[in-house]
């Protein structure tokens, strides 16, 4: 895998526009208060080159969810001791990372990005910049967190332990892992302290990566101001019209984790999720008294379960699945990503490489829905376009800039 150096080009077209500060009685008490703050119509934009270099190299697009149940799964071959992997509803939903083929150079390249984020605001203060900048900003910074955590830990299979606080350690979600402007924040700070209440919609916790199966899927394109919105309300529509977002009257525990963006929890999310679903699926929305929370696949989102007992030790099955999946190149194409995905699972590469019984069932359901999808002329799908032809011009992506340097650059936007 090739990675570039993180890129962040500034466009300093609106030097002097005048930053807006929300009225709050308690800005020098709460440290986050500050993070309310920016400069409207300001033209300051970040490029996050080298993050969406990681993510176009270790996101497997999963398609949409077709919300059927994924049944039971398949038992290994008596005499083996290849693990069965999950039964959850959703264990064929979530884009995968591809943890296993990750080195320590790629996992350098990760936590470099991350650094030069969290010291961006030395050089260039949060509120110089515009509400889209500074949500892209957020996020991407959120998810590389999460992303280096991970990856540092990984192999493991599930998540629940690191959710759950011990007598001297707290949660991964509630330690303090990043400082930004001299304010030493969790990724629950950055969610509800920042996202939550800067921005005041649910429409952040879609953006915001967890690692699981049941949580949100991450992008395989960093955010930027520009697409920020848009691969937000896509992240939306394919979580909420899965197996995870809801079924009947019991929810995600991503509602409860961000319930904060809900002040009228019962009637908010309700009206939230009838928006976004589709008519079949909102049976048991319309009694919101009776919501539960709780649902939830604990299973890390990967390729092999969490496991690296068994895995590719064929050249050319990991190029196939590290290089050519659509997900991974960002080509969106139906045909072609079928097509590898079923050269995999169908040739003797499976059996020479020892993938586990829930890869192959993985690999296996992912060609049955790229095969089920429209295959009609100009049809694409890809995390910018969603299913169905691109606008004009293409998805919102942001070019490379003609100067490269790792830190900080002024050039003028057109």
């Amino acid at each position: 895998m090739k990675f570039l150096p993180l890129i962040l080009t500034l466009f300093l077209l609106a030097f002097f526009a005048t930053p807006v500060y929300p009225a709050d009685e308690n800005q020098s008490a709460d440290p986050f208060t500050r993070f309310g703050n920016y400069t409207e119509g300001s033209d300051l934009s970040i490029y996050h080159g080298a993050w969406d270099e990681v993510l176009t190299t270790t996101v497997v697009i999963i398609p949409p969810s077709t919300r059927k149940m994924s049944g039971v799964a398949n038992k290994p071959k008596t005499g083996t001791k290849i693990p069965r992997g999950s039964n959850s509803p959703a264990r064929f939903e979530s884009n995968r990372v591809v943890f296993h083929l990750l080195g320590e150079e790629h996992l350098e390249r990760v936590t470099k990005y991350r650094q030069e984020l969290e010291n961006l605001p030395n050089e260039y203060p949060l509120d110089k910049f515009d509400k889209n900048e500074q949500l892209a900003y957020w996020l991407n910074l959120h998810n590389a967190v999460v992303f280096e955590q991970l990856a540092q830990r990984y192999p493991f299979s599930n998540l629940k332990k690191l959710r759950k606080s011990g007598k001297n350690l707290p949660s991964l979600w509630d330690q303090k892992l990043v400082t930004v402007e001299g304010v030493a924040m969790s990724l629950n700070d950055i969610q509800n302290n920042i996202l939550i209440r800067h921005w005041q919609t649910p429409m952040v916790l879609y953006g915001l990566y967890q690692g699981a199966i049941g949580g949100p899927s991450l992008s395989n394109r960093a955010f930027t101001g520009q697409n920020v919105h848009g691969i937000l309300r896509r992240k939306a529509d394919e979580f909420i019209n899965s197996n995870r977002g809801f079924r009947g009257n019991r929810v995600s525990l991503l509602y409860e984790w961000g319930k904060a963006a809900f002040p009228d929890w019962e009637d908010d999310l309700a009206r939230h999720l009838i928006s976004f679903s589709k008519t079949e699926g909102q049976t048991g929305l319309t009694n919101s008294d009776a919501f539960t929370t709780g649902l939830y696949d604990w299973n890390i989102a990967d390729i092999l379960g969490g496991t690296l007992s068994a895995g590719p030790k064929d050249d050319t099955a990991v190029n196939l699945l590290n290089l050519s999946h659509p997900g991974i190149s960002g080509s969106g194409d139906l045909t072609r990503g079928q097509n590898i995905l079923n050269q995999l699972y169908n040739s003797n590469m499976i059996a020479r490489s020892g993938y586990t019984q829930h890869t192959m069932d993985l690999m296996r359901e992912v060609a049955r829905k790229w095969e089920e999808m429209p295959k009609r002329e100009g049809i694409v799908y890809s995390e910018e376009c969603g299913t169905g032809p691109c606008p004009e011009g293409g998805p919102d992506i942001e070019p490379e800039p003609e100067h490269e340097a790792s830190g900080l650059k002024g050039e003028g936007k057109e």
